[in-house]
């Protein structure tokens, strides 16, 4: 199906929209709605079939193929032409003869369905416009017209295998005046005939019926919401990936196929807002932060959009991609050929739209923030900064954390104050976010270090050689560094060494730093001027001394704790992920996004100990009573006579 994808498009034609045409299914309900709305069109049969991938004449299909779509016949006739064994399970062997239709889970069922039902379709095409989406067919124009559309359908689609249900089927009559003439003519199949209806997900018919599909969907996916806000209140990581990987999903489409109702998702929003946020995220939102939890991940959010907001965009977006085909489909043409660049153009158009309408977004958000929230949107757009949020929570990679670890790393993106945490640390000093991640006290910045030094070395080791945790680097000799600030004292070490990084057997030294860009030295520089401070400072430390002393190359990783990597630790990462992916022979994008992942936990979990990590108390050394006043004997003893 990979190399015969386009003969397939070509040959079914643009009337049968699960042969692979890009947003088939959504062209198929755009089509059918002007159809609808065109002021000819009196109503609309929606046919369901009965059992019909598995009833498909078999016989019939293999003969059609050689005409439909000969590149294809070879490989159907070969699998095909023999009854298949069906295994009965807990049967003690017995097997039956599938004899009709396609095998459950052949890659070439839906393709393959959608050419054998090719010839019906043609016999159909010239009473009334009409479109299919595998068994789901739907015709309309006149009644007279659409009552013959659908005599001939019951009289022909059995000998194509195609079983029409009329109990299943509905007719949307356009003129509620005219659903006595409908049930006159269509009164002998016991079909439902009414003024709207659901049609492939979405609705077709008058304004009051879209409303009610709407208002009755939205009410679902309300509970849905209800139900969630109850697991995120013990488990939020776990209701957050949910949320974002499946349930928002499912009021995408019904957005992207159902014009004007933004009104309507309001209820949604609402659900979203007072109940799944707070419990999520342990706290009350203010509207600001609720508009900058509504911006992608990739922005800075946490992609927990506002659905009244985003109908538009999202129904536009469709149009304009399926334009080419829904006219296709309107026009009835029999032939239909997918500009792969007029589809690349749309693409590209309404990304660049999207990205536009963003960006205003973000810029609008980010000026009403303050700036050390500004700065926390800054950060958190960095590449790698948001890969814990993208990832499933799975445990056997660590990638799972409880309830408040899952709240302080939300507060930690956004600067938020973080509950339950001491106001003075062991210090003396106050112990703000800032202060948590810098102070030494405890030994977490080391922790921290540590920690990516660790899995920096653990990648290594996967495609290189002679990999070593803090090797000691060779004497320096005089002239050797001309530097005045290298470091050459005979005991000074990197953090990691490994062979075979760039060149196969050449040496590559990694060291590494962590630095928190909100940290008093930092706070007036941008994050570039971070990274470059930092790596200049590195490179003068060890640069010369690696490249004369030790004739190997020199990389210095910057990371910032809010989970950014300077432009050389980035190349040094990536160039470890496509030696990983060309070793497993995996696709790099997916390997360099578990690495990227991977080292971001690793920092993740280390700050998040830094946080509520033990410091002691302070000790307040004024009332501290000197050593000349302490009194040995406070109660003395009674002197006995």
């Amino acid at each position: 199906m990979m190399v015969l994808k386009k003969d397939v498009q070509k040959n079914a034609g643009p009337l049968q929209t699960c042969a692979g045409h890009e947003g088939g299914i959504e062209a198929a309900i755009h089509a059918m709605a002007e159809v609808h709305d065109d002021e000819d069109t009196e109503a609309i049969l929606l046919v369901d079939a009965s059992n019909a991938f598995n009833a498909l004449n078999r016989t019939a299909a293999t003969n059609n193929m050689q005409y439909v779509c000969p590149p294809l016949a070879k490989y159907f006739e070969n699998t095909y032409r023999e009854p298949t064994d069906l295994y009965v399970a807990n049967s003690k062997g017995v097997i039956i003869k599938s004899c009709e239709g396609f095998t459950q889970g052949d890659n070439i069922a839906t393709g393959g369905y959608a050419l054998s039902t090719k010839p019906l379709i043609d016999r159909l095409r010239n009473i009334i416009k009409q479109v299919w989406f595998a068994d789901d067919s739907a015709a309309g124009g006149k009644l007279e017209a659409v009552y013959k559309w659908w005599k001939e359908l019951l009289q022909v689609g059995p000998k194509y295998g195609y079983f029409p249900n009329p109990s299943k089927s509905i007719l949307v009559v356009k003129d509620p005046q005219m659903i006595d003439q409908a049930k006159a003519l269509f009164g002998e199949f016991n079909m439902q005939i009414t003024s709207g209806t659901r049609h492939l997900g979405a609705v077709l018919g008058n304004t009051g019926v879209k409303d009610q599909y709407i208002a009755d969907k939205v009410q679902g996916w309300c509970e849905d919401i209800k139900m969630l806000a109850d697991i995120a209140e013990s488990e939020p990581q776990a209701a957050y990936s949910a949320y974002i990987s499946g349930i928002q999903h499912r009021w995408k489409f019904v957005q992207r196929t159902v014009p004007h109702i933004s009104e309507a998702m309001e209820p949604l929003e609402h659900e979203i807002r007072q109940k799944l946020l707070p419990k999520m995220l342990g706290r009350e939102i203010s509207d600001l932060e609720r508009d900058v939890l509504s911006l992608p991940i990739r922005l800075g959010g946490l992609g927990i959009g506002k659905p009244h907001e985003e109908c538009q965009s999202e129904y536009t977006a469709s149009k304009l991609l399926t334009t080419e085909l829904t006219k296709a489909i309107v026009d009835q043409q029999e032939v239909y050929t997918a500009s792969s660049n007029l589809t690349k153009s749309g693409k590209e158009m309404i990304k660049n739209l999207k990205n536009s309408e963003l960006q205003a977004k973000f810029n609008a958000i980010a000026e009403r923030c303050g700036t050390s929230s500004k700065r926390a949107l800054l950060t958190a757009r960095e590449k790698g900064a948001s890969s814990w949020l993208n990832t499933l929570p799975l445990q056997q990679y660590g990638y799972t954390l409880n309830k408040e670890e899952f709240r302080d790393s939300v507060c930690l993106r956004y600067s938020w104050w973080i509950p339950n945490t001491p106001i003075t640390c062991g210090c003396g000093k106050t112990s703000d976010l800032d202060h948590l991640l810098t102070c030494k006290l405890g030994g977490y910045v080391i922790m921290t270090h540590n920690n990516i030094r660790d899995t920096m070395a653990n990648l290594l080791r996967e495609v290189c050689h002679d990999v070593k945790v803090e090797p000691q680097l060779q004497k320096v000799n005089e002239g050797d560094c001309l530097n005045p600030k290298t470091i050459t004292g005979d005991q000074a070490r990197l953090d990691v060494s490994a062979r075979g990084v760039w060149t196969p057997f050449d040496k590559t030294f990694l060291d590494i730093r962590v630095s928190h860009p909100n940290c008093l030295s930092n706070r007036t520089k941008t994050l570039q001027e971070v990274y470059e401070e930092n790596e200049k400072e590195k490179k003068d430390e060890y640069l010369e001394r690696v490249l004369n002393v030790e004739k190997a190359t020199f990389t210095p990783a910057v990371f910032l704790t809010s989970g950014g990597m300077s432009k050389e630790c980035k190349q040094f990462v990536n160039r470890v992920a496509d030696l990983i992916a060309r070793k497993r022979k995996e696709r790099y994008c997916d390997v360099v996004r578990h690495v990227r992942t991977r080292i971001r936990f690793a920092m993740l979990r280390t700050t998040l100990i830094a946080l509520r990590g033990y410091r002691g108390k302070k000790v307040d050394t004024k009332r501290e009573i000197q050593l000349s006043e302490v009194s040995y004997n406070p109660i003395p003893a009674p002197i006995m006579e």
